[in-house]
């Protein structure tokens, strides 16, 4: 038997990030951590700690320097990569309804001592897919709610697994 393939080459949809602009963003990633790009922390004074800020009229996202060990200050940290500064804000962003369905990039500029960020408009919106059409996450890109297809499932009240 003489194999006779009419290959096609595969989509790949993998890019490096590229800064969308000039100047502070901050992005909201999907775990809920917020990260400033070295315009934005250096625009905040290279903060050991932030306060988290929101104006929810607006929606906007503030963030005020203050020290290290303040009640009222989430500590910022380093990404291995030494040009990303991240907070932990799950909890604010679920407290005021941030959605964290994707990572979303944002324009960020300093009004008087804070840093703020309009959140209605993204500059770029990220997702990750895998080769099976999913997200980093094993979530189903097209429909979040559904569990990867076959995957194995408890049937419904019978102990039964079933197939899907």
């Amino acid at each position: 038997m003489v194999l006779k393939p009419e290959f096609e080459s595969f989509p790949v949809t993998y890019q490096k990030h590229k800064q969308s602009r000039e100047g502070p963003t901050i992005s909201v990633q999907r775990r809920g951590a917020i990260a400033f790009n070295r315009e934005a922390f250096d625009a905040l004074g290279c903060p050991e700690s932030v306060e988290l800020l929101f104006d929810p009229q607006q929606r906007i996202i503030g963030f005020h320097k203050v020290p290290s060990g303040n009640r009222l200050g989430t500590p910022v940290t380093t990404h291995a990569s030494g040009s990303t500064y991240l907070v932990n804000a799950r909890a604010f962003c679920v407290f005021y309804g941030i959605d964290l369905s994707e990572a979303r990039l944002f324009a960020a500029e300093m009004v008087g001592s804070h840093l703020a960020a309009d959140i209605k408009t993204p500059l770029q919106i990220t997702t990750r897919h895998s080769l099976a059409g999913y997200s980093g996450m094993g979530e189903r890109v097209a429909n979040r709610g559904e569990p990867p297809v076959g995957s194995i499932h408890a049937g419904e009240g019978s102990g039964d697994a079933t197939h899907r």
